[in-house]
């Protein structure tokens, strides 16, 4: 029905209107909604475009982030593996470098440190803070750089994958709060892997745009990485419905561009691919996302100026009226309005305010049981039984591999309750907007709910798990052969002993096997009761957490559809003064008022027509 802008809206362009549309309704006695307007149009100047960088570890995230700033040590790279902390980098006039400590677990504030840029390392990466044993929430980094001043802020998620994919969770609390996603791959190892896709599969739940990164095509021959691409783009679109030659997909050299920089060398710095990815966050991804915010503003101006257009035109038909002495039929028509907003309040309104309720009660029951379902730890336990198969098959070896596993099983609850709260969003605001089209069609492209998709995270304890590294070989060794020592010790057993030796070797060699079927099995028990453990604490965090978020989101609910009764309200006041206003007038006081009224009409309706434009309507019927 709407055709798409020409020219994308600029948050200068949305405050320009709001600017106008902000005198007009001073001029014209909407001074209710000035406040809440005025409080987006705030907002909308302070906000920033937040770029999350993810992938597994090793592909160059933070490599990549150095370059495409333009400072070559900012964040640790190299053999440095971050930790499960998250640097956000923001604009700032000089370099700044703070570190954000868990809050303790009695709900004091943060506890923040500031650090030299060369003691990142004792924070945020594996070598300086192994296992993040200092407790970092997060680090700050401000930085001057005309990229981060254009708007953008970038926040540097933990490796995925292999030892560290406990960093998935931090990960995973960061993401809601992106606006767009980079992903990072590399041209020195295979495609995609299968937990790349995966993750990929995850983030697209959350409906962020994204973009993908090639790194370090300077370390492989071009046909190689090249070949890469390829293959990465078809994996690629087959998982997102897209044509490969859609995709943003970007292959980069950090190091090429930290040497043009040094050089100055423009050549050398387009063949980094930096600059493409520069302009494509500056030039694309950064007005689309404006402009979709600035749409929001406008489309919170659109119902109010909708509603005064329409009480004008009628205080303009009911002085014609009068002139033409049909003040009566005039009269009718305000009554008939009136009545139908008795009936909207006493009747219509209630029963959807109720039904809406009922319904998404239904939804948080359903939600509320999918949550159980999804976590329940034999489910958990099971999704993880392979894993936990390959690591009991070596009990040597198990205790290296706690973290892996009880990492990857808080990855999968928190990837399952972002997906399971994340669709009852969806269908809530469907539900929502719903009821307040059916209890007012003229709203049907202006009365948008203003809610944010619920967020919350995991608080997650740790539990002690501990598998003692008792020697297989030994205890294996120490029953196996007690029974031969017995008889070499026996002195009249000296002539048996070319039948004693094969006989204990036989009898050792089941007692091995015994004995380390035995191992992988207490091995095995203790997996999963760490997994089921985990499991079931994901659950109970989930449930507290989202019946606090839904209750939030329920309110807002309600407070949307109370909002269009209040208009509705507003709209009837207006209409009763006006009204009265023209019975206390003459026949030529009426005329100069028409022409006073015209010349509003034709002021709104100048910028309705401004308005509609910069939402991409087209334009109206002459």
């Amino acid at each position: 029905m709407s055709a798409k802008p020409t020219t994308l809206l600029t948050p200068e362009a949305a405050r320009l209107l709001w600017s106008r549309f902000d005198v007009l309704a001073a001029t014209h006695g909407l001074e209710g909604c000035r406040e809440r307007l005025r409080s987006m149009a705030d907002d909308l100047a302070k906000v920033r475009v937040r770029m999350a960088v993810v992938g597994e570890i090793k592909k160059g995230k933070s490599s990549f982030v150095n370059a495409l700033l333009g400072v070559e040590a900012l964040l640790p790279v190299a053999t440095q593996v971050a930790t499960s902390t998250v640097y956000e980098i923001v604009w700032g006039p000089r370099p700044r470098f703070q570190v954000f400590f868990k809050a303790d677990s009695g709900g004091g504030h943060e506890r923040v440190l500031e650090i030299e840029g060369e003691r990142l390392a004792e924070y945020g990466t594996e070598y300086g803070n192994p296992g993040n044993r200092k407790g970092v929430s997060h680090i700050r980094l401000e930085t001057p750089s005309s990229l981060l001043d254009s708007g953008m802020e970038i926040i540097d998620t933990p490796g995925l994958g292999g030892l560290f994919r406990k960093h998935a969770q931090a990960t995973w609390r960061w993401l809601p709060q992106a606006h767009v996603v980079a992903f990072v791959v590399d041209s020195t190892q295979s495609p995609l892997t299968r937990e790349e896709v995966d993750f990929l599969e995850r983030i697209r739940v959350l409906k962020l745009p994204f973009f993908f990164v090639q790194t370090k095509i300077d370390s492989v021959k071009r046909e190689l990485w090249t070949s890469w691409q390829r293959r990465n783009l078809e994996i690629i679109s087959r998982h997102v419905g897209k044509h490969p030659r859609n995709i943003r997909y970007f292959p980069v050299s950090a190091q090429n561009k930290h040497l043009a920089d040094r050089l100055r060398n423009d050549k050398l710095r387009q063949r980094s691919g930096f600059p493409l990815v520069a302009a494509f966050l500056e030039q694309v991804q950064l007005p689309a996302l404006y402009a979709l915010w600035s749409g929001r503003l406008l489309k919170e101006i659109t119902p109010e100026l909708l509603g005064l257009l329409r009480v004008l035109r009628e205080q303009r038909r009911t002085e014609a009226a009068a002139i033409a002495q049909e003040l009566d039929k005039a009269e009718s028509d305000l009554h008939r309005y009136q009545r139908a907003f008795v009936t909207l309040k006493n009747r219509e309104f209630p029963a959807a305010l109720k039904e809406l309720r009922e319904e998404l009660q239904v939804l948080i029951s359903q939600t509320r049981f999918r949550l159980q379902r999804d976590l329940d730890p034999g489910a958990i336990s099971a999704e993880l039984d392979e894993l936990i198969q390959q690591i009991s098959a070596h009990p040597s070896s198990a205790s290296r591999h706690l973290d892996d596993i009880q990492g990857q099983c808080r990855d999968l609850c928190a990837r399952r309750a972002h997906e399971a709260v994340n669709d009852l969003y969806q269908q809530g605001r469907r539900l929502l907007v719903e009821h307040l089209n059916r209890l007012d069609s003229s709203a049907l492209h202006t009365m948008w709910p203003r809610m944010q998709a619920p967020e919350f995270s995991f608080n997650w304890r740790d539990a002690e798990f501990r598998l003692t590294r008792t020697s297989v070989l030994e205890d294996t060794f120490r029953s196996g052969m007690a029974g031969f020592s017995v008889l070499l010790l026996t002195k009249s057993a000296v002539f048996l002993l070319p039948l004693t030796i094969p006989a204990a070797i036989f009898l050792s060699t089941r007692a091995w096997k015994s004995i380390a079927a035995g191992k992988r099995e207490q091995v095995r028990r203790l997996l999963k009761q760490m997994v089921s453990d985990t499991a079931r604490q994901a659950s109970m965090d989930a449930q507290a957490a989202y019946d606090k978020q839904w209750r939030a989101f329920q309110r807002d609910c309600e407070s949307s559809m109370a909002s269009l009764l209040e208009r509705h309200a507003g709209e009837l006041a207006r209409r009763q003064k006006a009204a009265a206003e023209v019975r206390g007038r003459s026949r030529e006081q009426s005329k100069e008022h028409i022409a006073k009224l015209d010349s509003r009409l034709q002021e709104l309706d100048t910028f309705h027509d401004q308005l509609r434009s910069a939402l991409g309507f087209p334009a109206r019927p002459g």
